[in-house]
């Protein structure tokens, strides 16, 4: 009898260690995808595998971390559906946020305020404004050394007028921050690495 259990023992861990092998290696995947994608890619398809990710894996925060970004590129891309995909953006940066409150995720959640924000940013500035700038502050607290804490503050104050502290004198040492961090980042497999892009536009829009 021992030896039957120790042997359905040693099957169900090899089948729970074969199902964990397939999650990491379609997570590797789809975040490879990310990674590659630019603001003219169909992201159809990876969110469908991110959406089957995060239902397969419920307590990890990664696959709802990357489907907030994808909608904050998709709002920002699309015009007509701006509103409609921040608020998609917000609901799983939110997800991301509650399953692990790191600085990741505050930058995420942030990052979609943001974008919902510049749906309207006239009417709209006065009511998130405060929002933005604590969860941005949590993302900074817990890890002064991400360089899209510093990205996000960046573009953030790039479009406040010259006359409230914004413009390229105040911001460009935000940018050499970033770049000196994002610079000395080591390659995390599926962790967070994006940000080149937005660091290229702020050097360009500064005349670095």
């Amino acid at each position: 009898m021992r030896l039957y259990i120790t042997i359905l023992l040693v099957i169900i861990n090899s089948v729970l260690f074969a199902q964990k092998n397939v999650y990491n290696v379609s997570l590797t995947n789809a975040v490879t995808s990310f990674n590659s994608s630019n603001n003219k890619t169909d992201y159809t398809s990876l969110i469908q595998d991110l959406e089957k990710l995060n239902a397969s894996n419920s307590k990890d925060w990664i696959p709802a971390y990357y489907l907030s970004l994808i909608y904050v590129r998709l709002s920002i891309a699309n015009t007509d559906l701006s509103d409609e995909y921040a608020d998609k953006a917000l609901y799983w940066a939110n997800k991301s946020l509650v399953l692990n409150a790191n600085d990741e995720t505050y930058c995420a959640y942030t990052m979609s305020i943001i974008t919902k924000m510049s749906v309207n940013p006239f009417i709209r500035w006065l009511k998130y404004k405060g929002a933005i700038y604590e969860n941005l502050g949590k993302a900074k607290k817990i890890n002064p050394s991400n360089p899209r804490v510093y990205l996000l503050e960046a573009k953030l104050n790039m479009n406040i007028p010259k006359v409230f502290g914004g413009g390229c004198k105040q911001t460009k040492p935000l940018i050499i921050k970033a770049q000196h961090l994002m610079e000395n980042q080591l390659p995390q497999s599926v962790l967070p690495s994006w940000g080149k892009q937005i660091l290229h536009d702020l050097k360009e829009a500064c005349a670095f």
